[in-house]
């Protein structure tokens, strides 16, 4: 690490707070989670510095043709994109501003999928500052699953640079400002989801102490594997990841399937019990006899 020595206006750092497992007795399900970091100034507005809306003359791009896509296999039910500067333009160009609400802090943005979730409470905390962009931002959304009543707290947050420095204040820091965070404005029982580009790899103390209290679910490879997708979820709470590569950003896109709750749900998010009763209902042209079509439309 290259971690400074905090600067006069850093906080103390004090106890760091101790989290919490999502309430077992609310019924199971599966959380879609992606994060990208868009490279905004570059792909969207082409270094035009003149011309700070130059992507408004432009019907999208090799990222939002990617969003699209991955949101088209995946319907996630949250996202968080950092260097992102227009969310609704964004949202529309990928054909996903029916499906989705979004809130941009700064130049970061973060959405959630309405026909599954509503929104309880959201805000912002500026947990890191560095020189050369100033203060950074961890965006915070509390949400409501319709279906199950499940509360998730989602954070999406954009990490400072140099890389691995933690900033002006050091790594510590902000590990201790995103923890704080969560254990002041989540609640306990609450699935908690951290994702972003924390300019920061495992070798950093960002990493290394957010370890020490979220787990690990996925993390990139750009710039040594900088972004990363944490939880608050147990052992074999991982049901899958991709990387969907890096659509003309220099980050890649992530995404990741959760497992909150202990039933274990298949890839299409149906119950065990769901899938044994699709299963028999689709054997069932292979064991009966008759006329028409041989199998069943899916």
């Amino acid at each position: 690490d290259a971690t400074p020595a905090p600067g006069p206006g850093c906080p103390p750092l004090g106890p760091v707070p101790e989290l919490w497992s999502p309430a077992a007795e609310e019924p199971p399900l599966q959380v879609r989670v992606l994060t990208y970091n868009l490279f905004w100034w570059k792909l969207f507005d082409k270094g035009q510095f003149a011309q700070p809306n130059f992507h408004l003359n432009t019907h999208g791009n090799t990222a939002t043709e990617l969003l699209a896509r991955a949101a088209d296999a995946e319907p996630f039910d949250v996202m968080g994109f950092q260097e992102c500067k227009d969310e609704g333009w964004l949202l529309a160009q990928a054909g996903l501003a029916d499906k989705y609400e979004i809130f941009r802090d700064k130049h970061s943005c973060m959405a959630y999928n309405r026909s599954s979730w509503s929104l309880l409470s959201k805000g912002v905390q500026w947990v890191a500052q560095d020189s050369q962009y100033g203060e950074r931002p961890a965006q915070w959304m509390r949400l409501k699953h319709g279906e199950t009543g499940r509360v998730l707290f989602f954070v999406n947050h954009h990490g400072p640079i140099p890389i691995n420095s933690g900033g002006e204040c050091g790594g510590e820091a902000v590990a201790h400002s995103i923890l704080h965070l969560v254990k002041a404005k989540a609640s306990v029982g609450d699935a908690v989801v951290l994702t972003g580009d924390f300019n920061s790899d495992t070798r950093s103390v960002t990493i290394r102490q957010l370890q020490e209290h979220l787990k690990p679910a996925f993390r990139g490879t750009a710039y040594g594997g900088v972004d990363h997708i944490f939880s608050n979820l147990g052992e074999g709470s991982l049901v899958s990841s991709k990387n969907w590569g890096d659509g003309g950003s220099d980050h890649d896109a992530l995404s990741a399937v959760l497992q909150v709750g202990e039933e274990k749900l298949d890839p299409s998010g149906s119950s065990p019990a769901e899938a044994k009763a699709r299963k028999e209902i689709d054997v069932v042209p292979t064991v009966v006899s008759y006329s028409g079509f041989g199998g069943f439309p899916r």
